[in-house]
């Protein structure tokens, strides 16, 4: 098990995400990659990002990720990485006086340069970016994933490509995952032969968020990404609700509440084919380099 980032001082170190040599063999055959976040004991509740390199034992490197006041144009608060691979780490963050239940403004941590950037797209919507894919070992162009304000207060789901060189993104294409949904954001993506399968979540605001998650595969072709999507509907048996917080492959990984007293419980949905579905209950540590905080 991983030691918490710093030590004495600071305080509920989770991780979100991971890279692995298999994708990226700049971090060494028997190590890992892995953003997450952490508290201190002198500020509270105010979330600080972190970046973990080394064995899966906790002998590696930690370092603070927290998106500058200055690329934010306003003092940040929280910063919430929620993705790492290839060079980069993609996440949100938020500044002083806004709603801290509120996703925030995405960023792009390079970390090769050591650069942070805000996400602007069109229209100067908020943006939240959940996950990152490298499309190829070595390459600077990457497919994002996240959610993005749209007016009226209606969130879409989001996917788009990024290239670290020139940093411009092509090919932004949105998604309402259920009709009628006043909420949409994708939470995982993992890339596959002919596009990206996608996990996330939709539903309708109505007495506070109600919300189904879904698993879907989104493919390319030259024009980018196509918009005609099978979405198959992810819920635990018996459960009081479930989330999807990360896609692999044709696996689907989040939490479940259970109905009874059983408290929160992860869990992995393997998905050969969207009209057949497995759920299967993972030990209580078994996701803990997976689950994603949604702040």
């Amino acid at each position: 098990m991983l030691n918490a980032f710093g030590g004495a001082g600071t305080t509920n170190t989770i991780l979100y995400s991971a890279d692995t040599p298999a994708f990226n063999p700049s971090i060494g055959s028997n190590n890992i990659r892995a953003v997450g976040t952490y508290n201190t004991l002198t500020n509270g509740s105010q979330i600080f990002g972190a970046l973990y390199t080394g064995t899966a034992a906790g002998s590696g490197t930690w370092m603070n990720l927290q998106v500058p006041n200055e690329v934010a144009g306003t003092t940040v608060t929280n910063t919430v990485p929620h993705s790492v691979m290839g060079d980069l780490v993609v996440g949100n963050f938020n500044t002083a006086g806004s709603n801290t239940n509120i996703p925030g403004s995405g960023f792009i941590y390079n970390m090769v340069s050591s650069n942070y950037s805000m996400v602007n797209l069109p229209g100067g919507r908020i943006t939240t970016l959940y996950g990152v894919w490298q499309n190829g070992i070595g390459s600077s162009s990457y497919t994002m994933i996240g959610g993005t304000a749209e007016p009226l207060g209606l969130t879409k789901a989001l996917i788009v490509n990024y290239d670290s060189v020139s940093t411009i993104f092509s090919s932004l294409t949105e998604y309402v995952i259920t009709n009628g949904a006043d909420v949409s954001h994708f939470e995982g993506i993992t890339g596959v032969d002919g596009g990206f399968n996608v996990g996330g979540m939709s539903g309708e605001v109505t007495n506070g968020l109600s919300t189904g998650e879904w698993f879907g595969f989104i493919a390319t072709n030259g024009a980018g990404f196509a918009t005609n999507v099978a979405w198959t509907s992810l819920f635990y048996p018996g459960s009081a609700s479930t989330s999807v917080d990360t896609v692999y492959g044709n696996y689907v990984m989040g939490i479940f509440i259970d109905s009874g007293a059983g408290g929160e419980q992860p869990y992995v949905a393997t998905i050969p084919e969207p009209s057949s579905l497995a759920l299967l209950l993972l030990g209580a540590g078994g996701l803990s380099l997976w689950l994603r905080r949604r702040a």
